[in-house]
């Protein structure tokens, strides 16, 4: 697995339309999260509250779905964007929404929305809107282990990570100058994804030693130490995003 630089992964134009992208939908998420909030009633069913739910800077659809318009400047950068992009609240778990070649929207659990939960899995599916014509490598539970660590060393999961990461640690540490990887292992170590590169990046060999099936695979450890170098270096330099 080759080494990229950042630069190679993903221009500044490309980082601040994902911004932009980020921020638009984090201001739709919220609008959502004040109007439920104005309720001040806990014992509101989910239901009842998006049933009667109408936004005033998007559309809506239906209960569960809405559109909000993607600027133009945004679709010079990322031409796979729908112009109507969808933003899918009952869905189990969070990702993006495709056609074809096109990303169509966002699906997001109503529960991280309401509860406020959403910024992180947000940031990282935004991510993937750079490669949205493109089949990530998934998790097949039938696979078992090997099909974990492929998803985890797919490249652009490995983008996507490192990016959540370095935005994790901005938010917690906003006034350092530089990432210390020694930190955001200590500070966010019980995240299993970040927890798994970092033993790809220290401890191939006993990964290996541990699951004898993956010895099937002869290049499984210089393909985890060599994606583990590749988060590392990249969560240290999208760090330099947000300063």
């Amino acid at each position: 697995m080759k080494i990229y630089r950042i630069a190679q992964l993903m221009s500044q134009d490309e980082n601040m339309a994902l911004k932009a992208i980020y921020v638009h939908l984090k201001g739709c998420f919220e609008e959502i999260r004040s109007q439920y909030a104005a309720l001040n009633d806990s014992n509101i069913e989910p239901y009842d509250f998006f049933r009667g739910f109408n936004p005033n800077s998007f559309q809506k659809i239906s209960t569960w779905v809405y559109v909000t318009k993607v600027s133009p400047d945004l679709q010079k950068i990322f031409p796979q964007l729908n112009d109507d992009f969808k933003i899918e609240l009952k869905k189990r778990e969070p990702g993006l929404a495709r056609s074809g070649t096109s990303v169509t929207g966002i699906e997001m659990p109503f529960t991280e929305v309401i509860n406020g939960t959403y910024r992180v899995p947000l940031q990282h599916e935004v991510q993937h809107i750079k490669h949205g014509d493109e089949d990530g490598t998934g998790v097949d539970p039938e696979e078992g282990i090997i099909s974990s660590i492929n998803y985890l060393l797919d490249a652009n999961e490995i983008v996507a990570y490192a990016k959540q990461f370095a935005y994790q640690y901005y938010k917690q540490f906003p006034n350092d100058a530089v990432l210390d990887f020694n930190k955001l292992v200590q500070t966010f170590g019980s995240d299993m994804k970040l927890a798994n590169y970092v033993k790809f990046l220290n401890n191939a060999q006993d990964i290996v030693n541990r699951r004898p099936e993956l010895g099937a695979y002869p290049d499984i450890i210089s393909r985890m130490v060599a994606g583990g170098n590749q988060f590392k270096s990249s969560v240290v330099e999208f760090f330099g995003y947000y300063k």
